[in-house]
């Protein structure tokens, strides 16, 4: 066996033989991260965190495919191996790496545009969204978790002063002894 640590592995889905294929430079510590994200249900790979969480931890066997001794032949040995066995959990078929990139965000913690960087939305896109959004009923237990996030913050409308437009529309829906006198 050979000294280094670098090179190609697998992570397979012994019923199944479905794999995934990657290439580190320390393969030790690449399973161990593999390992750690799944079980915190993290991976930044769905396909394969989906099966980790069907079928559990010990319906896959992380196992080394090769060992590279240099650093620059990794991707393309990778690659070789990606072209040859075609792994299902892989999601990109062209190998690239991840290394030099800061932070890891997770699939299933969401990607949230932040609202400056978001385009402004049209009034087109507002009337397909309502379009989209009209119909669809809420659970009451889904109604009893937006209500029980919201107690103990104030009204979005706190502290704005009504448009008078607002103020008749709030009074024609009230009661005709609560209207005030034109």
């Amino acid at each position: 066996m050979p000294m280094s640590k670098m090179g190609i592995y697998a992570i397979t889905h012994i019923e199944s033989g479905k794999q995934y294929i990657g290439s580190s430079l320390n393969i030790e510590r690449r399973f161990r991260q593999h390992r750690y994200d799944l079980k915190n249900k993290t991976h930044q790979n769905r396909k394969v965190q989906n099966a980790w969480n069907k079928y559990g931890q010990d319906a896959f066997r992380f196992h080394i495919l090769d060992y590279v001794e240099d650093e620059n032949e990794l991707l393309t040995w990778e690659q070789q191996w990606v072209d040859s066995i075609s792994p299902f959990y892989n999601i990109r078929k062209k190998v690239d790496t991840n290394r030099g990139r800061k932070g890891h965000i997770p699939w299933n913690k969401g990607l949230k545009i932040p609202y400056k960087s978001r385009p402004p939305r049209t009034k087109e896109w507002k009337e397909q969204h309502a379009l989209t959004m009209t119909g669809r009923h809420v659970s009451s237990t889904t109604k009893d978790k937006m209500s029980a996030s919201h107690k103990g913050k104030p009204s979005a409308l706190k502290g704005r002063p009504w448009s008078e437009a607002r103020r008749q529309a709030q009074f024609a829906k009230s009661s005709p002894d609560k209207q005030p006198n034109i």
